[in-house]
């Protein structure tokens, strides 16, 4: 179990990152990417509440999670900060509004917002 100050990942977010993950994959295909970049949209999809586990504040889930997955991609060779990489970029920024909508986030806030916590 988690520690107490800490929100945590629950089996309801859980489910919530895995439907957000098929969705995803589902709406890259239907927007005529390869499945290269639907399969791409689907870690995308899978990672993108992982900062819950790690944060003490709804609001702050998103930049966790990208801090987190940072070092993750960071073989992909980009500058992956908040105005870094498109992957992390996108995770960064979910939920939020952006003036750079980059594909990847259209795609995870789309599928974010049609996949609901149990």
């Amino acid at each position: 179990m988690p520690d107490s100050k800490y929100i945590g990942i629950s089996e309801d977010r859980l489910h919530h990152m895995l439907g957000v993950a098929r969705k995803a994959y589902k709406i890259a295909l239907e927007r005529g990417h390869n499945k290269t970049f639907a399969t791409k949209m689907f870690v995308i999809g899978w990672n993108h509440d992982i900062g819950y586990e790690f944060s003490k504040y709804q609001e702050e889930h998103s930049m966790v999670s990208a801090a987190i997955l940072s070092n993750a991609f960071y073989d992909e060779g980009q500058d992956l900060g908040k105005n870094g990489g498109s992957t992390i970029n996108a995770i960064y920024s979910h939920g939020l509004y952006t003036e750079e909508k980059t594909e990847e986030w259209i795609i995870l806030n789309q599928a974010d917002m049609q996949v609901d916590i149990i």
